[in-house]
């Protein structure tokens, strides 16, 4: 069994980390045109030399800003952070009007049928990140719930992707290319009731025995989030 138990109490590893105070007048909230028409609204952090790229990818119903304020004091500072927002808007009307919210693609898990699946993102963010000069720098996608499903299909996409980790979600082998030239990494809650654990480390077992490099790591007594013992997990990933 390729499994590694993370226990909440362990430390952060000793790495340059981001620091709160300094995100709000360091983020920068920016706007692309993919193909001349497609909107691609994105965070970016990081220094403009940096050697490395991280992509981080919301879960469904969420949004960019969201899952960099909440990973942002586990990732590394000397590397360009990227966080786009997915193609699909969500609105959800509230009180105070509308809230937005996006996604990555529609999935029926009733009828366990696409009605937008993988290839469409995939593929926008394969363009996204050449538009952006990124194409040669190695490059991590991080990705949580939804985000996490897609991440892998990005990474085959582009060239230059040496780490892919998803969080909360299950790796499709079988949609995915036999070919996987980067590392992959899970992590998952054991208590986690949107996404079956038990499901997503038969479905890692199979890509590890087909001979992927990487580990699943039970973080026991979470769920569905990006709790703190999620988030000490992913700095050791990358840490190391």
């Amino acid at each position: 069994m390729h499994t590694k138990i993370c226990l909440s109490p362990d430390p952060f590893l000793n790495f340059k980390i981001l620091h709160l105070n300094d995100i709000n007048t360091a983020m920068k909230e920016k706007r692309t045109k993919i193909d001349s028409y497609h909107l691609v609204d994105f965070t970016e952090y990081g220094p403009d030399d940096a050697k490395e790229t991280i992509l981080l990818l919301h879960g469904y119903g969420e949004k960019a800003e969201t899952i960099f304020r909440k990973l942002s004091s586990v990732l590394p500072s000397d590397v360009k952070i990227i966080c786009p927002n997915g193609p699909f808007p969500m609105p959800k009307k509230t009180d105070e009007g509308f809230k937005m919210s996006y996604a990555w693609y529609f999935f029926d898990p009733i009828r366990e049928q696409f009605f937008i699946d993988y290839d469409l993102p995939a593929t926008l963010l394969q363009k996204f990140i050449k538009t952006q000069d990124l194409d040669q720098l190695p490059l991590t996608i991080i990705g949580y719930s939804q985000g996490g499903y897609l991440a892998p299909f990005v990474g085959q996409k582009l060239s230059n992707t040496t780490h892919v980790i998803g969080i909360n979600c299950r790796f499709r082998y079988d949609m995915m290319n036999s070919e996987i030239n980067f590392r992959l990494d899970a992590i998952h809650g054991a208590a986690d009731n949107l996404v079956d654990p038990v499901k997503a480390h038969k479905s890692f077992n199979i890509l590890k025995n087909k001979g992927i490099k990487g580990e699943f790591h039970i973080i026991e007594g979470e769920g569905h989030t990006l709790s703190n013992p999620i988030k000490k997990c992913l700095a050791k990933i990358i840490g190391s």
